[in-house]
């Protein structure tokens, strides 16, 4: 079942296409990630994006972070908050660019933090659980095979749905600022919430 979904859902992010960056949940070309997004969705996850810095992450319980750039994701900033945001026992879902994963500072906090470790594999896909004072950081591997391109042949969409299970919770959100879809802070609109946004426009 979950494979027929994939595939429908990859022929639907077909029918509409805009530019957006690689990597991104926004993008429906094979070099995307719309396909992912939009299989969490179909299978019940509470998804959305976030565009804001770290320190205007609320309410994320689970965080996607596919591919982050690593000038973006290593700066200080980001570090400090998303460091704290894992303190408050949330959960980040990694899928790293092998070309930069050497470079990204989460490791040191892993190497620094970690109590325990498990490891599933499902297919090809090697999933790394690391459980740190608070948080969870989960790491999945075959970037590659997440893409709208490869998603329907590969079992990386086992492996990231049963990792969206594991987590804990519905909500999901995709991160977008390290794919450089930026806003420096929530703007008004954004702060109203959904049901805000509701009422206003009654």
């Amino acid at each position: 079942v979950l494979m027929l979904t994939a595939g429908f859902i990859l022929y639907s992010v077909t029918v509409y296409q805009r530019e957006y960056p690689e990597y991104s949940s926004f993008n429906t070309t094979s070099s995307g990630i719309k396909a992912l997004y939009l299989l969490a969705r179909e299978m019940g996850f509470q998804v959305r994006r976030n565009l804001y810095p770290a320190k205007f992450v609320e309410d994320a319980p689970v965080m996607v972070i596919y591919r982050p750039a690593d000038t973006i994701f290593n700066e200080p900033d980001e570090q400090e908050y998303l460091t704290a945001w894992l303190n408050d026992g949330n959960t980040m879902i990694l899928v790293p660019d092998p070309q930069t994963i050497q470079e990204l500072w989460i490791f040191n906090t892993i190497a620094e933090q970690k109590k325990q470790h498990e490891i599933i594999n499902i297919g090809n896909i090697t999933v790394t659980w690391y459980m740190l004072e608070e948080g969870k950081i989960c790491v999945m591997d075959r970037a590659d095979e997440f893409l709208n391109g490869q998603l329907k042949e590969s079992d990386a969409a086992i492996a990231f749905v049963q990792a969206l299970e594991k987590a804990g919770s519905r909500d999901v959100v995709f991160n977008e600022f390290y794919q450089f879809l930026q806003k420096p802070a929530p703007d008004l609109w954004d702060l109203l919430g959904v049901m805000g946004q509701l009422m206003a426009m009654q």
